[in-house]
């Protein structure tokens, strides 16, 4: 019996990782669709420069108006984004998934052999720039009968693959990501789009690169020109997302997400991060970060766990390759969504 019990394991193990395998396999011959992105650079760049613009100019360039005009309630640049930056803050944790990126939250459901925390960032910050929830259904959607569970999971996994595609969609019937996350069919979705995002990313050239990138010591004048980027995006309600690797295993990297920078006392800089090995509690109040030292030196003291081996102190860290190109497309599609929701008036 046991031995039966023990070649079902085995071959399910086998099957998940070749799946797994598969997949990663299919994306590294997609790859080369990333130089087609290189070229895109150059439009990246101009649309950078209007949105972050646009942004700085949103306050002072409202109309002094009561009309209902696109340009002050959906904003073509990254002020469009104000709601999702909050959202990004760990104050209630009601916007973060209600699982962690822990091998105990994928027992039963996959065998992980290795870390989702660029699945899990990258999901958690896509559905804060792109879902729209709506509670109480005020725009309508048909939603179908929990009773008839085929159509109600089909329904909203049809919306989950659209945020995971970059489309900024409404999600009815729930208030938020923590609410929406906690029912068991909803999480075993989202568990699934979390390994699918780590092995989209992770399996890229851009992937790759970043793996070679974090073997190099950082000196400290291009430390200094990532916190000030970081600054930069922060101030224009982008969230940046970003690499670091280990001094001590230079092979290995943590993607997370920045939501403040904070200047210390004694002349070092805390980048105020949302790991995703944690829950708000230990999050709020920058109790988890990065900290910068005057000399350049870095050290992110969630590494020094007894159960890890590895050590707090950080060889390299820098934005994902994707992380302006999501942001960009996040920004197209909420402004047309935007518009479609509220039917403002264009001027």
């Amino acid at each position: 019996m046991l031995s039966t019990i023990a070649s079902a394991q085995g071959l399910r193990v086998l099957k998940q990782n070749y799946v797994l395998g598969f997949g990663i396999f299919l994306k590294l011959l997609k790859s080369p669709q990333e130089l087609v992105w290189l070229g895109q650079k150059i439009s990246d760049k101009s649309r950078l420069k209007k949105y972050t613009q646009g942004a700085l100019d949103f306050e002072k360039a409202q109309e002094k108006s009561d009309e209902n005009l696109c340009s002050q309630v959906c904003p073509n640049n990254f002020a469009i984004h104000s709601e999702s930056f909050e959202r990004m803050q760990p104050n209630t944790g009601e916007h973060l998934l209600d699982f962690l990126n822990e091998k105990s939250e994928f027992k039963g459901f996959h065998q992980r052999t290795l870390g989702y925390c660029y699945g899990h960032t990258t999901l958690q910050r896509k559905f804060n720039y792109l879902a729209v929830f709506d509670p109480d259904n005020k725009y309508g959607a048909d939603i179908p009968n929990v009773e008839k569970e085929r159509k109600w999971k089909r329904f909203y996994r049809k919306r989950i693959n659209r945020i995971k595609r970059g489309k900024a969609t409404v999600i009815p019937g729930f208030n938020n990501l923590r609410e929406f996350c906690a029912n068991p069919i909803i999480k075993k979705i989202l568990k699934e789009k979390t390994v699918e995002e780590w092995r989209d990313n992770a399996a890229r050239l851009g992937g790759v690169s970043l793996f070679l990138k974090g073997l190099n010591e950082l000196n400290k004048k291009t430390v200094d020109k990532r916190v000030n980027d970081i600054r930069a995006a922060l101030a224009v309600n982008i969230t940046p997302k970003i690499y670091m690797t280990n001094s001590k295993r230079p092979m290995f990297m943590h993607i997370i997400s920045v939501y403040d920078v904070i200047d210390d006392s004694d002349g070092s800089t805390r980048l105020c991060i949302l790991d995703n090995h944690q829950y708000e509690d230990q999050l709020i109040g920058c109790q988890t970060y990065l900290r910068i030292y005057p000399d350049g030196r870095m050290f992110y003291p969630a590494w020094e766990e007894p159960e890890r081996d590895v050590e707090g102190w950080v060889r390299h860290f820098g934005f994902t390759h994707e992380n302006l190109r999501e942001v960009i497309r996040f920004t197209k599609t909420k402004v047309k969504l935007c518009r479609e929701l509220t039917e403002c008036k264009r001027n």
